[in-house]
């Protein structure tokens, strides 16, 4: 009985241990945009402190609108919309003339993201003439990915590429993005796919729509770009959405970014289970 109890402390404390050793150096951050019913309503101002955010929402130029009845979901293998719930909010281009510069951003916990980042969101656009844009970056970054008009369209420090894509006005899209912030001096590197095939996981990933890599972008002095510091959002046109960011540098990130598997607790829970069914077994 003390041997069977001896050991489940043990097994217990030493994931406990891994879990903090795990949390210390990674994290897993989303918004769902869930503000309340107040439609219209300036983006700014929202949100605040929570997990590995470090701000709600602040202004970067003239900001998009909220809409709390707009919610977007994402049918597919390998997707899951779990946490994104039926009174879940998106974001509402209405705000600073209907231009890609109606922009807010939301900063993530000094120093930021580091490692390899996975981000992923939902986005619809009104026509194909409508801009919705994830900013990777504080108020100075000059990397996005987007939808602008009928291309995708990366920005890469400052350089763009696009690619014509079956931008389909009105449909909900998935937009999933691989950072790897560099160590040190060391170069980073943006993989940007549009509707991927999921269904086999990270390693069955098609080739990504676009691509940038060769400067170091996100670990420089400025405070806006010390790792992945902040993510910003701007639209262009009325009926133009993005929901659902999910941004994490766990070892499992792409899952954590689109199936949302269950907590760690889970495998805590699995290693208890496995204590006492050894001690019964004696």
């Amino acid at each position: 009985m003390m041997r069977a109890k001896s050991v489940l402390q043990m097994a217990v404390a030493a994931v406990a241990s891994m879990a903090l050793v795990h949390s210390a150096s990674a994290g897993t951050i989303v918004e769902y945009f869930d503000y309340g019913s107040a439609s219209g309503t300036n983006l700014t101002g929202h949100g605040g402190k929570d997990g590995d955010w470090s701000t709600g929402w602040e202004p970067a130029e003239a900001t998009p609108d909220y809409y709390p009845n707009v919610n977007l979901t994402y049918d597919a293998i390998g997707y899951s919309n779990d946490g994104n719930g039926p009174n879940t909010g998106a974001v509402g281009a209405d705000a600073g003339g209907g231009s890609a510069g109606s922009k807010a951003k939301r900063g993530i916990t000094y120093p930021g993201y580091k490692g390899t980042v996975w981000i992923s969101a939902l986005v619809k656009v009104a026509d194909n003439s409508s801009d919705a844009l994830l900013w990777l970056g504080g108020s100075n970054s000059n990397n996005f990915v987007a939808i602008r008009g009928k291309d995708l369209v990366l920005r890469y420090n400052g350089v763009d590429s696009k690619t014509a894509a079956p931008v389909i006005a009105d449909q909900t899209n998935l937009v999933l993005v691989k950072v790897v912030v560099g160590e040190g001096s060391a170069p980073d590197s943006v993989d940007f796919w549009f509707n991927p095939d999921l269904s086999q996981g990270e390693q069955g990933l098609p080739q990504p729509a676009l691509s940038g890599s060769g400067s170091h972008i996100f670990g420089m002095a400025d405070g806006d770009y010390l790792d992945l510091s902040a993510v910003q959002v701007s639209l262009a046109k009325v009926g133009s959405y993005i929901d659902a960011i999910r941004i994490s540098n766990d070892a499992d990130g792409f899952m954590k970014v689109t199936a949302v598997p269950e907590p760690a607790v889970a495998g805590l829970a699995g290693v208890i289970s496995l204590g006492v069914l050894g001690r019964r077994h004696r």
